[in-house]
């Protein structure tokens, strides 16, 4: 089976090209205004992975303009991989769920944003899956890469130019390690190029809660073993209300359908980690 990432680039796509190498299989990356170029020989046997409105950053969101036609674009490139057969896969995330006070939300939970990015991500759901019944939505958490502007990144830089980190210690989420992501979507392709008849939508996190002065305290553990680090950790960290938080903030949800039809468990994020705060801290030394 071809996959095929629509992607504009970035750290999700680095991530993802990575993983399908590791396990020997071919990705083709595209971008959204290429799609109608795609051969559709190509298209004919292929898992198509839509990276969606999905970031390890915070990102704004689009004019009701651009949303409708991007929308629109997408509803017919669906329908063509529909008509073809093709296994559609769309990254989203838990913003769905924004406007919600309980949680965590389960699968079935029906989404009510309050945020333009929430909103724009349930539209987008929608489209993909009245067009296509067939597809599967897998919606993910605030990511942490090695790449961009998220929140690993922006702690690392702290820590080194001994700059104090004023956190936000009262609201937990569940930040989930891109490497960790990319696995689970290889999973899921690996099983339904092999005939997997499972659609609909699947939530996957990392396994752990963790606040943000939780998750810098962790980060600034591991950095400490890597480098000279010119403050210690009382000095860098600071409970603070109104403090930075989880940027994007992504409600907590349950990850049960993953694991069930499919047998991916949850993996923590701290098992990341180290190597993820290593690669880090060779490119900050360069």
């Amino acid at each position: 089976m071809n996959v095929i990432l629509i992607s504009e680039g970035g750290a999700i796509s680095q991530g993802m090209l990575s993983q399908f190498s590791l396990r020997g299989r071919q990705m083709q990356l595209v971008s959204a205004d290429r799609l109608s170029e795609l051969d559709p020989a190509r298209l004919g046997d292929a898992c198509v992975v839509d990276t969606g409105f999905v970031s390890g950053i915070t990102a704004p969101a689009m004019s009701e303009p651009e949303l409708v036609s991007l929308i629109e674009a997408r509803q017919k490139f669906y329908a063509r991989c529909g008509e073809v057969g093709a296994r559609l896969v769309l990254l989203s995330d838990g913003r769905v769920f924004d406007g919600m006070a309980d949680s965590p939300h389960a699968e079935n939970s029906v989404p009510m944003p309050v945020s333009d990015v929430g909103e724009q991500l349930r539209r987008l759901e929608d489209v993909l899956l009245v067009t296509a019944p067939g597809a599967l939505v897998l919606r993910t958490s605030a990511l942490i890469s090695t790449q961009g502007d998220d929140f690993l990144g922006r702690c690392l830089a702290a820590f080194r130019e001994g700059r104090n980190l004023s956190l936000d210690h009262a609201v937990s989420a569940c930040p989930t390690a891109l490497p960790d992501l990319a696995r689970v979507v290889s999973a899921i392709v690996d099983q339904l190029s092999c005939g997997a008849s499972c659609a609909g939508i699947y939530h996957y996190t990392s396994s752990g809660q963790s606040t943000a002065y939780e998750f810098a305290e962790v980060v600034y553990a591991f950095a400490s073993q890597l480098l000279d680090l010119p403050i210690s950790e009382e000095q860098a960290l600071a409970v603070c209300d109104g403090g930075e938080g989880w940027h994007p903030l992504v409600p907590m949800m349950r990850c049960d359908g993953v694991l069930f039809d499919f047998g991916i468990k949850q993996l923590p994020w701290r098992s990341y980690l180290p190597k993820m705060i290593k690669a880090l801290c060779e490119e900050l030394a360069k």
